[in-house]
């Protein structure tokens, strides 16, 4: 059966033009560079996607359970709705591109730490074990990946905002979209991935009950997944109830995204065990 090592190089290149592409439309206003990266995007995503088929298929199952499995699965959930948001945004708001230069940055370095950083132990195909085979274990997966993948499109637009927040201080705003366009879109990747990780903690919870008779088996990795939810609802806390926007709000995205990356690598960079799972806490 093909194994799916070339889609991952070959993505890995598509990725990395687009994030050349959106670099050059946020630097000198290009659109035509910036509409290539998007495409670049796409690309990298379809041929990502095929991937993870051609793996799942090898394996017998579709659910990403391993860090190495993990990680080129919130690769894709990264690009995939940050397009998403960029396709949404739309006429004017278009200019979001320029975001696009940061979130695929933060793609490339989780696409680089699975097929470049993970010990070949760490990449073996292993079945699902019985206690995974649960429609409430792929919800709390699949829930947790769709947040944290809009949550990097918050983290790449609180980055946009606070370079565009700076260059506007020194009275050169350049090819920044404007302050309130990105603001926008900050809110709006955080108001699309709170009630994901709201359900998929959820749907964990609940599979943990039916699989242990407990709803929670805390340990450091349990714990550490309920910190970006806090991060996360307290920033849409303080917006709707105080009007906590602009530059705090582009903090609080970026610091909360720091949380998410700490939480989903620090199970192998903290312990060294390539086998480790953790990254998504499996109770």
């Amino acid at each position: 059966m093909i194994d799916e090592v070339p889609f991952l190089g070959v993505s890995y290149a598509c990725f990395l033009i687009a994030t050349i592409a959106y670099a050059i439309h946020l630097a000198k206003g290009d659109r035509e560079i910036g509409r290539a990266g998007t495409w670049a995007g796409l690309l990298g995503v379809a041929i990502l996607a095929g991937g993870l088929l051609m793996r799942a298929a090898r394996v017998g199952h579709w659910l990403p359970v391993g860090i190495y499995e993990l990680s080129l699965a919130l690769t894709l959930a990264i690009v995939s709705l940050y397009l998403l948001l960029e396709c949404w945004a739309g006429g004017e708001h278009r200019t979001i591109r320029g975001a696009g230069a940061f979130v695929m940055v933060l793609a490339l370095f989780v696409h680089s730490y699975a097929i470049l950083l993970l010990p070949p132990t760490a990449r073996v195909a292993k079945p699902l074990t019985p206690v995974l085979r649960s429609p409430w274990f792929g919800l709390y997966i699949l829930g947790v990946l769709l947040a944290y993948g809009f949550f990097a499109t918050a983290c790449g637009a609180g980055l946009l905002y606070l370079c565009a927040n700076a260059a506007s201080a020194r009275k050169g705003s350049g090819f920044f979209p404007r302050l309130e366009v990105i603001d926008e879109l900050n809110y709006r990747a955080v108001a699309c991935g709170f009630p994901w990780l709201t359900v998929g903690l959820a749907a964990g919870s609940w599979w943990a009950w039916r699989a242990w008779g407990s709803y929670w088996r805390w340990s450091s990795a349990e714990v550490w997944v309920l910190v970006p939810w806090l991060i996360y609802a307290a920033a849409l806390h303080l917006r709707r109830s105080i009007l906590w926007s602009g530059r705090r709000s582009a903090l609080f995205s970026t610091l909360g995204f720091v949380v998410v990356l700490l939480t989903f690598l620090g199970g192998y960079v903290l312990t060294g065990e390539p086998d480790v799972s953790g990254s998504l806490p499996a109770y």
